[in-house]
C-alpha cells in the first residue's frame, strides 16, 4: 500500500529535525537550537570559509601565474634576451669605432701633419646623469643603465669621428693648395749653378773663421743669375741692406711656410706680390763679401723661433 502525500510530507519534515535521546524518559526528544547558537554556527562557518580563502588565494597568488601574467613575463625574457644580442653588437661597434680612431690618429692625421685628437675628447659621455636614474627601480635597471651608457659613449665616440673625418676631408682638399705652396724646387737652374758653398749646419764662418750655426743654403752662381720662387706664394717683404742679409726679399708661402732669399742685386718685385713655384722674381745674385757671386736662401717654418 503506498503511503498518502500527507504521510511522505511528514516523513521529509521529520527528515530535517535532529533528535537526541532523553535517558530520563527513555525516549527521543526533538534538539531546539536557539537564535545565538544558529548565528554562532553560520559566523564559524564564514570563518572558516575566509581562513581557507585566504589561504588558497595566497597560495595561488605566490606559485601560479595568471594568464596575464605569464605574458608578461615572456615579454620580460624576450626583451632581455634582445638587449643580450644589442650588447653584442655594441661591442662590434665598438671594434669598429677603434678602428677609424686609430686609423685616424695614426694615418690620415699623420699624412697631414695634424695633432691627433685627445683620448678625453673620445671617451668623454654627455650622458644626462638624471636620465640614467629615471630608469632605475626596476628588475632590469642595471642592464638597461649599462646599455644606455655604452649607446650614449658609442654615440660620442662616431660624432667626434664624424666631426674628425669632415676636418681631415677639409685638409685633404687643401692639400692640393699646400702641395703647390711648399718650397720644392731650386731656386737656380742648374745650368746655371756653379756649385753649393755651404749647407745648412754649423760651418767655419768664411770671414770671422769660427763656427757658427748656418740656417741657409749658399748657392755659388755666375753674376746676375735670375732666382725662381721655390713655392707659390705672397711677397711678404722687400728688404734693400749693405749689411747682414743684404738686398732679401721674403715669401710667405703659408701653411706656416716662409722663404728668405738674400745677397740679392735686382729686385723688382713688390710686398703682396703674388707669385707661382718657377716664376722669375725678376732678381739676380750679385757678389758676396767674398769674392765669388753667393747667393742664400732659406727656408722659415712654422716651428723656428
Amino acid at each position: 500500500m503506498r503511503p498518502s502525500k500527507i504521510e511522505t510530507d511528514e516523513t521529509e519534515r521529520m527528515k530535517k529535525i535532529k533528535f537526541k535521546y532523553d535517558p530520563e524518559s527513555l525516549s527521543f526528544e526533538p534538539i531546539k537550537r536557539t537564535v545565538g547558537e544558529i548565528v554562532k554556527k553560520i559566523s564559524r562557518f564564514l570563518l572558516s570559509s575566509l581562513f581557507f580563502g585566504i589561504i588558497i588565494s595566497v597560495t595561488v597568488f605566490y606559485f601560479y601565474n595568471s594568464p596575464k601574467e605569464k605574458q608578461l613575463m615572456h615579454e620580460i625574457e624576450n626583451l632581455e634576451f634582445n638587449y643580450r644580442i644589442l650588447n653584442d653588437r655594441i661591442e662590434i661597434l665598438n671594434k669598429v669605432a677603434k678602428d677609424l680612431q686609430e686609423r685616424d690618429d695614426n694615418l690620415y692625421r699623420v699624412i697631414f701633419e695634424s695633432e691627433p685628437i685627445a683620448k678625453e675628447v673620445r671617451k668623454s659621455n654627455y650622458g644626462d646623469i638624471d636620465k640614467y636614474a629615471k630608469m632605475d627601480g626596476f628588475q632590469s635597471s642595471a642592464m638597461l643603465i649599462e646599455t644606455a651608457k655604452k649607446v650614449d659613449i658609442l654615440t660620442n665616440q662616431f660624432y667626434v669621428q664624424s666631426k674628425s673625418f669632415d676636418e681631415v676631408y677639409t685638409m685633404a682638399k687643401d692639400k692640393e693648395e699646400m702641395v703647390a705652396c711648399l718650397p720644392a724646387i731650386q731656386p737656380i737652374y742648374n745650368k746655371d749653378l756653379t756649385r753649393v758653398s755651404s749647407g745648412f749646419g754649423y760651418r767655419v764662418h768664411p770671414y770671422y773663421k769660427i763656427s757658427k750655426m748656418h740656417t741657409g743654403i749658399d748657392f755659388v752662381a755666375p753674376m746676375r743669375t735670375s732666382v725662381y720662387a721655390t713655392g707659390d706664394g705672397v711677397v711678404e717683404q722687400v728688404t734693400r741692406s749693405y749689411s747682414g742679409y743684404g738686398n732679401c726679399i721674403i715669401i710667405n708661402h703659408g701653411f706656416g711656410y716662409k722663404t728668405l732669399y738674400a745677397h740679392l742685386a735686382i729686385s723688382k718685385v713688390k710686398v703682396g706680390q703674388k707669385v707661382q713655384r718657377g716664376d722669375d722674381m725678376q732678381v739676380s745674385v750679385i757678389p758676396d763679401f767674398l769674392w765669388l757671386p753667393i747667393y742664400t736662401t732659406k727656408c722659415i717654418t712654422k716651428d723656428d723661433k
